[in-house]
């Protein structure tokens, strides 16, 4: 506290001024202002030392102030509120009248050798190209061996660096079609744990797009129809007996009521299935990976992927139907005819 500030408390306390009036005037807490009143008395109005001598550097009065913090804290807390309340009443509108298709692609593992790189190009420029295509991140863009299994790194054929320059690539393609992005446990999962980096978030700077590094929930609305949506990379509950059992379970157990979830992560082939709800029918979506071959897999003994099952699409129409089709390229020569 510098003497020209300890001067300033004392006039204003001598000429009656409030604390509240004083912590306004001088932005020091009312905690120190009557500190520095009570040595003022204690000294019995005489000047302090330190009127005497002047000492600049940090002092014992130089310490956080709690109430300093708790104040920032509470002016805070707003805008943290609004933007959890935001998460949760989330909105995209598609302003068409004709049907439409979203590409639902996931685990990319892009820097990964065993990754079909010819799909990943050819899939995202599809939907780039076709009329009414657009597309859903559904996690894991980039293999990130980060932490306790940074070892593999050094298998990599390229280098992390070169992992964030394709998923930039990916992005860029996907930019004016990409409607949600979510994070993956290989992508925020790993940097954004350890580091407190978000990649994703950064290579999505200047895309308009929903995004969250653990779930996004929106309601997506066509025409008079609409549709509340879930996606997460990976959901509580998996099971190895009934792929879809994690979604499936989730609003009978969860806090929200969805028409469609989709989630990742296992990499056991894209699946569609539907399931019964309070009396209406929802669907459960379940994507695969681009790796046609993982050695991670074989080294703990799991099985490995299916071949060309690595992504899906969803086709939505403006009266409030839906069709499934795990083939980019079978969505978007439907897609085609359904709009010319």
């Amino acid at each position: 506290m510098s003497n020209d500030s300890t001067r300033s408390i004392i006039e204003l306390w001598k000429a009656g001024t409030k604390k509240t009036e004083m912590e306004k005037i001088t932005g020091i807490s009312r905690r120190t202002i009557g500190r520095i009143i009570e040595r003022y008395k204690d000294s019995g109005g005489t000047p302090e030392k330190e009127d005497i001598v002047e000492v600049i550097g940090l002092t014992p009065d130089d310490t956080i102030d709690g109430e300093d913090i708790l104040n920032k804290m509470i002016e805070a807390q707003g805008s943290i509120v609004e933007s959890i309340t935001k998460r949760y009443d989330q909105h995209i509108k598609i302003h068409d009248d004709k049907p439409i298709a979203i590409g639902l692609l996931s685990d990319l593992h892009l820097g990964n050798k065993y990754v079909d790189y010819k799909a990943i190009k050819e899939e995202a420029e599809i939907i780039a190209d076709t009329d009414g295509f657009y597309a859903f991140g559904m996690g894991d863009y980039h293999d990130n061996w980060i932490g306790k299994l940074e070892g593999i790194q050094r298998e990599m054929p390229i280098s992390f660096s070169s992992e964030l320059a394709l998923l930039e690539w990916f992005f860029d393609t996907l930019r004016d079609d990409l409607l949600v992005v979510v994070g993956g446990n290989h992508d925020t999962g790993r940097t954004k744990r350890i580091s407190g980096i978000d990649y994703v978030k950064k290579l999505l700077k200047g895309i308009t797009t929903l995004y969250d590094p653990d779930e996004v929930r929106f309601t997506l609305h066509l025409g008079d129809a609409k549709w509340r949506f879930k996606c997460r990379h990976l959901w509580m509950g998996t099971s190895v007996y009934n792929d879809t059992h994690g979604i499936e379970k989730d609003p009978r157990f969860g806090d929200d009521e969805f028409d469609v979830g989709i989630g990742g992560h296992t990499h056991r082939g894209t699946l569609f299935r539907e399931f019964m709800f309070h009396h209406k029918k929802r669907l459960a979506i379940l994507l695969g990976t681009y790796k046609y071959h993982d050695s991670y897999a074989t080294r703990l003994g799991f099985p490995q992927s299916p071949k060309n099952s690595a992504s899906g699409a969803l086709i939505l129409f403006p009266d409030g139907r839906m069709r499934t089709e795990d083939s980019i390229f079978e969505a978007a020569e439907y897609l085609k005819f359904l709009r010319s």
